[in-house]
Parts: C-alpha cells; sequence; structure tokens
C-alpha cells in the first residue's frame, strides 16, 4: 500500500502515520530487493521482515482522524510488542535460510 512522493518524502504537505509507515514499508523492501545480488558473492544475505499488526503507540497521535479511531478498536487484536519481534529475531539468527529471500508474518 506504500507510494513514494519523491516531492513531499518528509510529508511535509500531507502527513499520516499509517502512510509515512506504509512508504518506509516499501523503501525497505526496495533497499533488501537491491541489495541482495550486491551480496550474492559474499555469503551475506539480505531480508526484508514485517512483524504483523504490533501494539505499540503508532497511530495514537495521528493528524489522521480515521487512523486514531481504527487503532483503539484493533488493538485486542495486535500482538504485543514482544511477540512482534519474534519475526524479526528468528530471521536474524536463523543460518540456514541463507540464499532464500523469505519474507515472514507470524
Amino acid at each position: 500500500m506504500g507510494r513514494l512522493d519523491f516531492d513531499d518524502l518528509p510529508g511535509e504537505r500531507e502527513y499520516s502515520g499509517s502512510g509515512a509507515d506504509n512508504q518506509s514499508t516499501l523503501t525497505n523492501v526496495m533497499f533488501t530487493d537491491a541489495l541482495v545480488p550486491r551480496l550474492s558473492e559474499t555469503g551475506v544475505t539480505a531480508n526484508a521482515v514485517h512483524p504483523g499488526l504490533v501494539s505499540t503507540r503508532f497511530g495514537v497521535e495521528d493528524p489522521v482522524r480515521a487512523q486514531r479511531l481504527l487503532v483503539p478498536l484493533l488493538r485486542p487484536f495486535m500482538k504485543p510488542p514482544a511477540k512482534g519481534a519474534v519475526t524479526s529475531i528468528y530471521v536474524a539468527t536463523t543460518f540456514e535460510r541463507g540464499g532464500v529471500r523469505l519474507l515472514l508474518h507470524q
């Protein structure tokens, strides 16, 4: 759902937390995709990971009213932060995944 607005990358004209998060996620995936071929001969792998919906303070003070109203309704379905970290920890510590482009959502 991300899109890059090169004329307003910091979101100064129009900002929403979810839009910034979507843009950040997209750029992380694009960076990882560009990094993989550069690392192909090094034995180093690159992965893009998304932890899923995690209960943090994200969106609580978002200027977009719908976001501020939606987050409290979704909170009961969100993972606690410790469980959200499991995906990143798993990918970072599982060495047998070498050479595999992997996106996990637990």
